[in-house]
């Protein structure tokens, strides 16, 4: 009989216990930590994609009811306009169309991130933007609401050259642009964020509707 044995474990085998122990700790955590990436990964675009269509809905929504003939600036190509404020009608009156107050829909600097090519708010992204809807433009009810953040200062695949570089259409397109072709409006929003990878996402939504005369 060897020594100690009637008293458990020897201390080889404690130690040998311990270390295949740690071992297999060691691969579950590092299952975990891989599955957790991955989930990030997938889940930073899942999440622009979302955000985008929504937005995207919402001001598609917010421009059925308005009148071609009150756009301004009239965003046709090949410039278009990151911009675009309208009015909604609101029914007749008198024999002719009632129009509602002036809205408008556009990017405005963030004024975490200002447009001096640095990455001020430490987000990962440079110089974005994001998209703010105003009521009652110039009004004594004017309000304001920002619709979305992370707005790409140009669009994906955009530079500002003086050229179409993404072949739709648009010259140096913002990441917010709108496109009106005949009584067809053209609605594009491009979002980005860094993923836990470093990597940057950038998610593309696009959105035609026919407006109103």
């Amino acid at each position: 009989m060897r020594p100690g044995s009637q008293n458990g474990m020897t201390l080889v085998e404690v130690v040998v216990a311990t270390v295949a122990f740690m071992t297999v700790l060691a691969s579950i955590l590092g299952a975990l930590e891989t599955g957790a990436q991955t989930v990030e990964v997938t889940t930073v675009p899942n999440d622009l994609d979302r955000k985008a269509q929504r937005v995207v809905r919402r001001m598609a929504n917010e421009l059925m009811l308005a009148g071609s003939g009150t756009l301004l600036p009239v965003p046709q190509p090949p410039l278009g306009s990151s911009s675009l404020s309208f009015q909604r009608t609101q029914g007749w009156s008198s024999g002719a169309v009632a129009w509602g107050p002036v809205t408008s829909i556009g990017v405005e600097d963030d004024p975490q991130d200002p447009p001096d090519g640095l990455d001020n708010d430490g987000d990962g992204v440079v110089d974005e933007m994001r998209l703010v809807w105003r009521r009652d433009v110039g009004g004594p009810a004017e309000i304001s609401e920002v619709w979305v953040e992370d707005v790409r200062r140009w669009m994906s695949g955009e530079t500002p050259n003086g050229q179409d570089d993404n072949g739709n259409g648009l010259v140096d397109e913002a990441g917010m642009s709108f496109a009106l072709e005949d009584s067809v409006l053209v609605i594009r929003l491009c979002l980005e964020r860094r993923g836990l990878d470093q990597r940057t996402v950038t998610r593309t939504v696009e959105h035609a509707l026919k407006l109103r005369n």
